[in-house]
């Protein structure tokens, strides 16, 4: 079981590898479509970047310790409401299929986009101390 952990935890560090990795093996193995390829690896990695956020929210315990889980899914929350009102307005109802869709999609840039920030304040914290 630890060696799932150690393994589970290498790859959440870097999730571009998870992302590589996987978009390698979907295009070579299952489906040669890059499109196909691309959106298994988004999906997939999501769920990574999903846990190294949280990781490193919670190790600069901002606002508290333990919060990383509550602002990413006050994350998803704000991107689920945000986009179900715009559809709403546009075509008159909810598409819960492209709604999902869209939030995960937009989950994941927002998740690299903070991602990187955390990791490059977190780099420059530890290093100056």
């Amino acid at each position: 079981m630890t060696l799932l952990a150690n393994v589970y935890a290498a790859i959440a560090t870097i999730p571009v590898i998870p992302f590589i990795v996987i978009y390698l093996v979907v295009y070579y193995f299952i489906d040669k479509d890059s499109k196909e390829a691309v959106g298994w690896a988004l999906n997939i990695t999501t769920v990574f970047l999903i846990s190294a956020n949280i990781v490193l929210i919670n190790q600069f315990g901002v606002p508290a310790k333990g919060w990383g889980l509550f602002l990413v899914i006050l994350l998803f929350a704000i991107l689920t409401g945000g986009l179900a009102y715009l559809q709403l307005l546009k075509r008159g109802e909810v598409q819960w299929k492209r709604l999902t869709k869209a939030v995960w999609r937009l989950g994941f840039l927002s998740l690299v986009l903070m991602y990187v920030v955390l990791f490059i304040v977190h780099l420059g914290v530890t290093l100056l101390s």
